[in-house]
């Protein structure tokens, strides 16, 4: 059986601490068998090896979905998601979310499982749908102002675009923005940009809000 030759061959490279080789062939097991939990936890324990904190919770909230009943693995990810500092993971209905603890708006929005910006994105698509029917197909996603990349995964996830772009200024922002392209496996089809975007070019300064991060200003 070519599944039970991989994950032979998978196990052999982790048993010899080959990391390099060890998660390539773990996550063509995982593709060909999605729901085995195994896979998942193994993948996880690749990752943490070669010291890739946010690519372990990816694995473990998946594995946890699949499976809840794993008290060990949400031990496990609770350590990591302390070890990530001032940060969490908030799971939603297209997947989980890392988070800022000091976010009083966006964090809490997702509370019940509903992505940030899912009502604005599902407005616009419809409207460009009836503007553009029958021939409208999702291409390209522009997310301007793109705070941690909610609006962004949601639309992907949800709706499938081909491609995007995510646009965020501030540095804090941008950097949880790529890990929640990584996240949503969409890091390859969206391009993260770290800068402001105007009318016009010139100088401006940034008023950070210290509860909600989607509200800070350019001035």
């Amino acid at each position: 059986d070519h599944l039970v030759s991989l994950a032979n061959l998978a196990d052999l490279y982790s048993q010899r601490k080959a990391w390099g080789k060890a998660l390539p062939t773990l996550k063509h097991c995982r593709d060909l068998a999605p729901d085995e939990v195994g896979f998942h936890n193994k993948i996880a324990t690749a990752y943490l090896e070669v010291g890739d904190q946010l690519r372990a919770s990816q694995a473990i909230v998946r594995s946890l979905e699949l499976k809840p009943g794993q008290p060990g693995l949400r031990d496990t990810l609770a350590l990591l998601e302390k070890f990530l500092g001032s940060y969490s993971v908030v799971q939603t209905s297209v997947g989980p979310f890392l988070t800022s603890n000091r976010d009083q708006v966006i964090r809490r929005a997702m509370g019940q499982g509903v992505p940030f910006g899912k009502e604005e994105v599902d407005r616009a698509v419809a409207i460009i749908r009836q503007l553009s029917a029958p021939a409208w197909h999702p291409g390209s996603f522009v997310d301007v102002g793109a705070n941690i990349g909610t609006h962004s995964v949601y639309a992907f996830k949800a709706h499938g675009f081909d491609q995007g772009m995510a646009i965020e200024l501030v540095e804090d922002n941008f950097k949880v923005l790529r890990c929640n392209l990584i996240l949503a496996g969409i890091d390859g089809l969206v391009t993260a940009v770290n800068c402001g975007l105007s009318a016009s070019s010139g100088h401006g300064l940034v008023e950070l809000s210290p509860s909600n991060l989607g509200d800070h200003r350019l001035r």
